[in-house]
């Protein structure tokens, strides 16, 4: 579910999303973005943004629930404390999601730094996201 609909645009390694949504995330590149994909997303990415030292907002595009499958942009406006250990917090966050938090979990995660850099979480590691963060 969400892969290969001919409705969806390509942003990033391999990762798809709803058209809208990577447009999204396209237009606004003042802000570090978070886009998670899944039927757990909204509860991730409010758990995301409830980490100590990130403050920041999500959406969800209404196009992504039409499609089945849901999305979520967050935008992480500010980071208080050292880049490490808030990307060694996602990192855990994204863990823990990926494998025990939830039966319905999340699919995929893509944060794009500010410069337009992006990585996906899985298999990254907290330096690479430390890069992103400071991009």
């Amino acid at each position: 579910m969400g892969i290969g609909n001919g409705c969806r645009i390509l942003t990033a390694n391999c990762m798809t999303l709803p058209r809208h949504a990577a447009l999204s995330l396209l237009n606004d590149m003042s802000d570090i973005q978070v886009a998670i994909e899944g039927e757990d997303a909204v509860s991730a990415t409010e758990e995301l943004l409830s980490i100590s030292g990130i403050s920041g907002s999500y959406t969800t595009p209404d196009e992504t629930e039409r499609e089945g499958t849901l999305v979520t942009i967050a935008t992480i406006v500010g980071i208080v404390g050292g880049t490490m250990a808030i990307a060694e917090q996602i990192r855990k966050w994204y863990l823990e999601y990926k494998q025990h938090k939830s039966s319905n979990k999340i699919v995929k995660v893509l944060i794009v730094g500010k410069n337009g850099e992006r990585l996906l979480l899985e298999g990254a590691t907290a330096e690479q996201i430390q890069r992103i963060l400071n991009s």
